[in-house]
């Protein structure tokens, strides 16, 4: 798609609404994340003439909930300790009660689910989903059939996701393609040169989604062929899981980093970017490698196909292939002339990723689906 924001159905310069829409925005959690970043370039980029918003967080709000609170946004925190966490919902609703959007508009699993059941009670009049991963699990997935007909429309970030949600059933009249965003001034920095080893750096949760089992026996399959040293960023239920097959591997190059705020600076001085993911659905810390001008090898999953044109931008590798995700770190390594062409045409990719873009795509929707819920009254 070549970051051309797609909305379906709904042209430009949709009907003006004569007083201020208000959306509230449920979300699973505020910590760092794709979708909360993106959340927060909607929340802090639609225009205040036509649009108030507010947020509300099931999980405790993070370093985004408080940024958006600096800023002056009402955040609310639902307390909501467990996924059998029963009086959750009445929070929600509660707070839809009191708040009274004209549209609720929920990211990820768990506010799409609770947020449609609270807002039929609320009695919200228009309701979207946004849809960030092709799920595979059954459960996730029999439970968002179940309820589906809460929602008015539902929102992919990218197209091979809208193409996976019509193969599961969802009436592609009721999907939108709206892509994820980069700032690409957050990136802009020189490109550090590593004095000692290159760096290969994953960037993510420490789920089984992420694949970071699959990087660490491809680190083994490296040993001997390149020297490298391994940064694995983020946090995960997973983390003991992969320490112990660390040792296991006998991996002395590998380090897990943990949680960080320091995303373009790890990007400015890694070498490659590395996403094993098993499935996605637009991957942020890929645009985000992009914007930096770091190579990227990434499995052909869902969402990063979107994104990387395998040999051009970056590389594909298959899903669960820790041999071909090696032989992709190698290559990059070792070719410094493709990695700077990887690198450029990176950024180039990037570049048609805007912000104002997201922001005006969900403007465009918020407006038509708010003129539509006023003629059925």
């Amino acid at each position: 798609m070549n970051g051309r924001t797609r909305v379906s159905q709904y042209a430009p310069g949709a009907l003006m609404a004569h007083r201020k829409i208000h959306v509230a925005c449920l979300i699973t959690d505020l910590d760092t994340g794709g979708a909360e970043n993106n959340l927060a370039m909607l929340a802090t980029g639609l225009d205040t003439r036509r649009f108030t918003v507010s947020v509300a967080s099931l999980m405790p709000p993070g370093k985004i909930g408080r940024d958006l609170l600096a800023r002056g946004f009402p955040v609310t925190d639902i307390h909501m300790t467990s996924c059998t966490d029963l009086r959750a919902p009445a929070r929600v609703v509660e707070w839809l009660r009191r708040t009274r959007p004209d549209i609720l508009h929920t990211w990820l699993f768990h506010a799409n689910i609770l947020g449609g059941f609270s807002a039929a009670l609320a009695r919200v009049p228009v309701v979207i989903w946004s849809v960030r991963v092709a799920e595979p699990r059954r459960s996730h997935l029999a439970l968002s059939a179940l309820a589906l007909g809460l929602a008015r429309h539902v929102l992919a970030n990218s197209e091979s996701l809208r193409a996976y949600l019509v193969r599961r059933g969802i009436d592609s009249r009721k999907l939108s393609v709206v892509p994820n965003a980069v700032d690409l001034q957050r990136f802009a920095r020189p490109r550090e040169v590593n004095p000692g080893k290159p760096i290969v750096l994953f960037i993510g949760r420490l789920t089984r989604q992420k694949g970071v089992d699959v990087l660490l026996r491809a680190a083994q399959a490296l040993q001997g062929r390149i020297d490298v040293q391994i940064n694995i960023v983020g946090e995960g239920p997973d983390r003991p899981d992969l320490l112990q097959l660390a040792r296991d591997l006998n991996l002395a190059n590998v380090k897990f980093l943990g949680q960080s705020d320091r995303v373009p600076e790890l990007l400015a001085s890694a070498d490659v970017l590395v996403l094993p993911s098993r499935w996605e659905g637009m991957p942020n810390v890929v645009l985000e490698a992009l914007a930096a001008r770091c190579p990227v090898v990434a499995t052909n999953t869902t969402g990063t196909l979107d994104l990387i044109r395998n040999g051009e931008n970056g590389l594909l590798v298959p899903v669960n292939s820790y041999l071909a995700l090696a032989d992709g770190i190698e290559l990059v390594i070792k070719d410094r002339l493709l990695a700077r062409s990887l690198a450029k045409k990176g950024y180039e990719t990037a570049s048609g990723y805007s912000p104002g873009a997201m922001v005006q795509a969900h403007e465009n929707l918020y407006l038509t689906l708010q003129a539509k819920a006023r003629i059925r009254l």
